[in-house]
């Protein structure tokens, strides 16, 4: 038994169908001790769509990354796929995670919100106290200095 699952930019992709995404939540939660924590990050479903719907295309991005959709106007709550690609090193299918959703499936495996929050603006808040900024830097986790 754990005191903490920790889940980085993976659970998108169970979302390919209901019955996937409850094994992971059900794999991710009988582990957990009583009192445990899930702790996971996931790209913003709302942000990707929104980010579509204004392109003229099927995908946008930038010299770094592109998300590329099949379609746009119709956003299934499980299979929506989109592909992702990250410069040369992430080529890959994902899936949107509409997170009400998720955190309605989740509660049935008696899991509660504890904190949600945009990566930025958590990263924002964190650099700013020293102990966090130093243990980035010594983890060269910053292309900048704070």
């Amino acid at each position: 038994m754990f005191d903490i699952c920790s889940c980085q930019f993976v659970y998108h992709y169970s979302f390919e169908s209901e019955q996937k995404a409850n094994m992971m939540l059900r794999n991710a939660c009988e582990r957990l001790k009583p009192g445990g924590y899930f702790i996971g990050t996931t790209p913003d479903a709302f942000e990707l769509v929104k980010r579509l719907e204004a392109s003229d295309s099927l995908s946008f991005g930038n010299e770094v990354f592109k998300v590329t959709f099949q379609s746009k106007g119709s956003y299934p709550l499980f299979g929506c796929q989109y592909h992702f690609n990250l410069e040369e090193v992430v080529n890959v299918p994902e899936f949107l995670v509409y997170f009400p959703l998720f955190e309605h499936m989740a509660k049935q495996y008696n899991m509660q919100l504890v904190l949600k929050q945009r990566f930025a603006d958590f990263f924002e808040e964190k650099v700013k106290k020293e102990n966090h900024r130093s243990l980035m830097m010594k983890m060269m986790a910053l292309e900048v200095e704070y």
